[in-house]
């Protein structure tokens, strides 16, 4: 399958990925709006603000036998598409996640978030179904689209020139176009993002509560250290962390997959502060 609806433009400020490391990543878009089109498209106009938040689960099974294809039933956790200047706050529980990688004659990368709101109205009417959408035709490298590279759930931001939300109410359907640009998450944000690692991993019975005792320790040494702006402390105290991982994985007191978890983690932090 495959769809292209060239219909509401808008042009988004930024996207944030937040990975919980786990086994869910939420992906989140700011952005304004800039054409509409469909049912209620009057109700749009150009520069209101717009934000597009989703959470995947990354385990869900693939349903879809065809190479290249995805369909994840329960992929979805959450979904929510905000404009307040129309008064559109839809939130969707649990929905699919639809992928096609280098479909339509391998020219096409497309993923689909879907379901059906547990809140949320258009013009006064109850919206019945919410959707966001990402399509890709640009040839990258080897003449094939790159937003994705495989049918597995994406959990980075989906930079697209082709992509919208759609809106589902009795009235009809309602498409909201958007371009989204990736903004870098801070180096406090990725240390509270590497804290939460941690305490993840304990709560999943691969770290020992000491071990993550002494892993969470470093992370807020170097969480202090930014708050202070001293860049020097703060790479002191990952380095400590790496050396930490290494002397961890080396006495197998962690394993490989483990260390990889908060190695990804730190290095991600180093590359933030410039260590």
């Amino acid at each position: 399958m495959s769809r292209r609806i060239p219909l509401l433009a808008l042009a988004l400020a930024s996207a944030i990925v937040a990975p919980a490391y786990a086994e869910e990543a939420t992906v989140s878009y700011q952005g304004v709006v800039t054409s509409s089109s469909g049912a209620q498209a009057a109700l749009f106009a150009a520069g209101q603000e717009i934000s597009v938040s989703y959470t995947v689960e990354t385990t869900a099974a693939d349903t879809d036998p065809h190479p290249g294809n995805g369909v994840f039933h329960g992929g979805l956790v959450a979904l929510r598409i905000s404009i307040p200047a129309v008064g559109v706050d839809a939130q969707v529980g649990t929905g699919t996640v639809q992928t096609f990688d280098n479909e339509v004659g391998g020219n096409s990368d497309q993923v689909f978030f879907a379901g059906i709101p547990t809140a949320g109205s258009l013009g006064g009417l109850p919206l019945t179904r919410a959707e966001v959408d990402f399509l890709d035709f640009d040839a990258g490298p080897g003449g094939f689209p790159i937003m994705i590279d495989s049918q597995d759930i994406p959990t980075h931001p989906l930079v697209t020139d082709d992509s919208f939300a759609i809106l589902y109410t009795s009235a009809g359907t309602t498409f909201v176009r958007f371009l989204a640009e990736a903004d870098e998450a801070t180096p406090a944000e990725l240390a509270e993002d590497g804290r939460e690692l941690v305490q993840d991993l304990v709560d999943d019975g691969r770290l020992r509560r000491g071990q993550g005792a002494a892993l969470d320790s470093k992370f807020a040494s170097v969480l202090a250290a930014i708050d202070a702006g001293d860049t020097a402390t703060a790479c002191g105290s990952l380095g400590a962390f790496h050396n930490q991982v290494n002397a961890m994985q080396r006495s197998r007191q962690i394993d490989a997959a483990t260390a990889a978890e908060l190695r990804e983690a730190a290095d991600a932090l180093g590359d933030a502060l410039g260590c």
